[in-house]
C-alpha cells in the first residue's frame, strides 16, 4: 500500500461494519505543502463514528518499519508467521464531494509493543 494508493477499508457506516474502497492518505489543505498525511497518533485522540469521519481496519498482509540513524535505512517487514491477514487500526475521512463515498484514510500509530520493538 503506498500513499493515495486506493486500499479497502472496514468503516462503520450506520452503526455496521462495511468494507469500502479508499484512497491511503488524507490531503493537505489547500496552501500546505508536502504529500498526503498517512499516519496519526492515537494516544490522547478520541474518534467519534460519524457520518463523514469514523474509526476503521484496514485489511493488508503486512507492514514496514525502517531501522536505522541515516539514509538508507534498513526496512524490515512485519507479518504473521501463517499468512493470516493483518488488521491495521485507522481513521477514516469522507471526501470532499457529498457523493463521494469512497474517502480516504490514515492509520492509527502508538508505541511499538515487546513484540515489534527495536531492540536494545
Amino acid at each position: 500500500m503506498r500513499q493515495t494508493n486506493g486500499a479497502m477499508a472496514v468503516r462503520v457506516v450506520d452503526g455496521a461494519a462495511d468494507l469500502a474502497p479508499a484512497r491511503f492518505g488524507f490531503p493537505l489543505p489547500a496552501g500546505r505543502k508536502g504529500g498526503p498525511v498517512i499516519n496519526c497518533r492515537s494516544e490522547g485522540r478520541e474518534i467519534v463514528n460519524g457520518a463523514r469521519q469514523t474509526r476503521a481496519l484496514v485489511p493488508c498482509s503486512g507492514f514496514h518499519e525502517f531501522t536505522g540513524e541515516k539514509y538508507p535505512k534498513t526496512r524490515w517487514k512485519l507479518s504473521p508467521p501463517d499468512d493470516a491477514p493483518v488488521l491495521l487500526a485507522a481513521v477514516w475521512r469522507a471526501g470532499p464531494d457529498p457523493g463521494d463515498d469512497g474517502g480516504a484514510f490514515a492509520l492509527l500509530t502508538a508505541e511499538p509493543g515487546p513484540d515489534v520493538a527495536p531492540g536494545p
